[in-house]
């Protein structure tokens, strides 16, 4: 069979107008779209000129306060669009590492061999937005909870600058208003809030009920979320429309006299104008809480403490893979997962593939997790709208709207205890960034991970100092995500986290303190990845010495501490000074660790590199291909070490043969 060329294919497509070639939209939008039929109009025709009339993208901005339904009308609109466009994108913009991660798949989709070359995000997003940029058809992208302007200021460095197509903001932040046509989401009160309330009651009941049905909106302010909440209320409990009212006023007056003020003062976007608005939702969502549960009160704690963690990760893309690792990774895990786990004399239900994988061999196998309980639980808040959206593959997802994540965040009333959900998500992330599992995870799963140690860090600095990420309290905590941060080359991050325990322990502890010295130690191997030599070799002279003199020269830290200050000098181009340092560590580790223990390796590779750097190159291939047999031997054909040593070694072999064309002959 003779196939079509790709560009007959393409020019019989144009003549079709058949443009949806890519549609990368999320499936959370409602079954049916209830009014906001003049804002999509007016949208519609802003966004999208005619072909050819394009400059520039048209900039449109939908804001609104949080449960408006903002990123319904967006994706209503996608859906309408769907056949004008050669490509409509959804991205997640609530913060840089969300995007990132979201332009890291749309670069695979777009251009699979060209994006399977690209290690670095910033390369991802330019082929991304070049491909993009080229096309001389329409295309829509939507940027989706843009909350934060203040902390991410880089915006436009993710927004295409020219071509056939529209941008679309949706935002809860009126600053955001400057980055184009500001346009504002009505209120449902007049505009399909009685429809979408109604929409579970049968045709020849809905005019006997909408008057009532027009009381409950106005009661709710016409907020698209809070009517959602109230729907979905009436019809998982089975009750009439006056009866919700009667029970909507008595949880009011019980929401009312717990919103202190100490509440607002907690939130990162919110104002008080707000306020109103939110106790709406505030009181709805508190209806359907107490419908979580009603099997025991420690089970319903239980699923209320595992949401209210939930709520402090990026709400946008919640794996149970998450709460898994964790379970394998921890000796004694928080008493509140028991809720997933299924009884020990039980095997016969499913747990997750990814964390099963690659957990620790210590545990491995001894789990009692159920992944049947996990996505039980989890419909179960969906069927009260309490999650946004969920899905079950190998792992069960679920979302969680941003205002209800905000209001899990605010319900409990004593600060100490909000302070204390906040801990066990960092706790949580701090275990799982550490795992092994992390260590081996593909790069939309590290996204991912970024992503919640983003939204740890950014809620952690609202805790106290002392109890906050960066102090000496959260020390495992602190180094976990400094590292994860680093290996994933955030290195701002990762030295924001670092100073702030650094500056800690001087102040409070011994200058000789292993502590500090590990504190000192992490600072200094960020600034080396930065490029900050200087100020690395500072803080890498001061540990080694100290550890020298306390801890004596062949000590496995000491060993440690110079291979650190040789890998700095190395990178300087200082490779005499190099070569000193890792003759005496190479020398040293054989003698204490052994020839064949993994960090002799390591010595022996960082030897060799130098030797490569001196111009020393049949040495520097002697000892690499001694090193490349011992890692085979020692740690197997497959391991990461191995292969890129044994790639290492091929390139340099190669380079000796082009330099030297006469060896071939022997």
């Amino acid at each position: 069979m003779i196939e079509e060329s790709p560009g007959l294919v393409a020019a019989r497509c144009k003549s079709q107008r058949v443009f949806s070639e890519h549609y990368h939209v999320p499936h959370i939008a409602v079954p049916k779209f209830f009014g906001r039929q003049k804002l999509i109009a007016e949208l519609q025709t802003f966004l999208l000129k005619p072909q050819g009339q394009y400059d520039k993208p048209s900039v449109a901005v939908l804001q609104a306060l949080g449960g408006q339904g903002k990123s319904q009308v967006a994706l209503e609109l996608c859906r309408i669009l769907k056949k004008d466009c050669r490509g409509i994108f959804w991205l997640d913009a609530t913060s840089k590492a969300t995007l990132e991660r979201g332009f890291g798949v749309l670069a695979g989709k777009l251009n699979q061999l060209a994006a399977s070359g690209l290690e670095d995000t910033e390369s991802k997003v330019r082929l991304v937005l070049d491909t993009i940029q080229e096309w001389e058809e329409r295309w829509l992208i939507v940027y989706d909870n843009y909350d934060r302007p203040d902390v991410f200021t880089d915006i436009k460095q993710f927004l295409p600058q020219n071509g056939q197509g529209g941008i679309l903001f949706t935002s809860r932040h009126e600053a955001t208003k400057v980055l184009g046509r500001h346009v504002q989401v009505p209120s449902m009160i007049n505009d399909g809030g009685v429809e979408l309330l109604l929409r579970d009651i049968s045709d020849e009941k809905i005019e006997h009920s909408w008057a009532d049905g027009e009381g409950i909106v106005r009661r709710l302010g016409g907020l698209a979320l809070a009517i959602e909440q109230a729907a979905a209320y009436i019809s998982f409990n089975q009750i009439t429309l006056p009866k919700f009212i009667d029970e909507y006023e008595r949880k009011k007056a019980k929401v009312l006299k717990h919103m202190r003020e100490e509440l607002w003062d907690y939130q990162k976007l919110r104002d008080g104008s707000e306020q109103s608005e939110a106790l709406s939702a505030f009181t709805t969502w508190e209806m359907s809480f107490e419908q979580v549960e009603q099997r025991g009160k420690a089970r319903k704690e239980h699923i209320t403490r595992f949401l209210s963690v939930a709520a402090f990760l990026e709400p946008s893309h919640i794996g149970s893979y998450l709460f898994e690792t964790y379970v394998l990774e921890e000796d004694e895990p928080f008493p509140w997962l028991d809720v997933f786990m299924r009884p020990s004399d039980s095997s016969d239900e499913e747990s997750d593939s990814d964390a099963n994988q690659a957990s620790s061999p210590r545990r491995c196998g001894k789990t009692n997790w159920s992944k049947d309980r996990f996505w039980l639980t989890v419909e179960r808040l969906y069927r009260l709208s309490l999650v946004q959206s969920i899905e079950r593959k190998s792992v069960v997802w679920f979302s969680i709207h941003p205002v209800i994540s905000d209001w899990l965040q605010l319900r409990e009333r004593k600060r100490s205890n909000r302070e204390k959900t906040l801990r066990e998500a960092i706790g949580l992330m701090s275990v799982v960034v550490g795992s092994s599992f992390a260590e081996v995870a593909e790069a939309s799963r590290r996204q991912e991970l970024l992503a919640h140690l983003d939204s740890c860090l950014t809620n952690s600095r609202y805790l106290k100092r002392t109890i906050r990420l960066g102090c000496a309290d959260m020390r495992t905590e602190t180094n976990s995500f400094g590292w994860f941060y680093q290996k994933q080359g955030k290195y701002d991050r990762s030295e924001e986290l670092y100073e702030a325990l650094l500056k800690e322990d001087r102040r409070s502890l011994d200058g000789s303190d292993m502590k500090l010295l590990q504190s000192m130690a992490n600072l200094a191997s960020t600034y080396r990845n930065q490029g900050r030599w200087d100020a690395a070799e500072e803080l890498f002279v001061q540990v080694m010495e100290t550890r020298k003199k306390k801890l004596g020269a062949d000590h496995p830290s000491m060993l440690t501490s110079m291979a650190n200050l040789a890998s700095t000098l190395w990178n300087q181009g200082r490779w005499d000074a190099a070569e000193e340092l890792e003759v005496q560590v190479m020398e040293t580790s054989k003698k204490k660790l052994g020839a064949d223990h993994p960090s002799t390796l390591t010595s022996m590779a960082n030897l060799a590199f130098t030797w490569k750097g001196q111009g020393r190159d049949a040495e520097a291939i002697k000892l690499m291909t001694e090193c490349v047999q011992l890692h085979r031997h020692i740690l197997g054909a497959s391991h990461p070490h191995y292969m890129s040593s044994s790639k290492t070694l091929a390139r340099w072999e190669a380079e000796q043969v082009d330099a030297d064309p006469l060896s071939l002959d022997g």
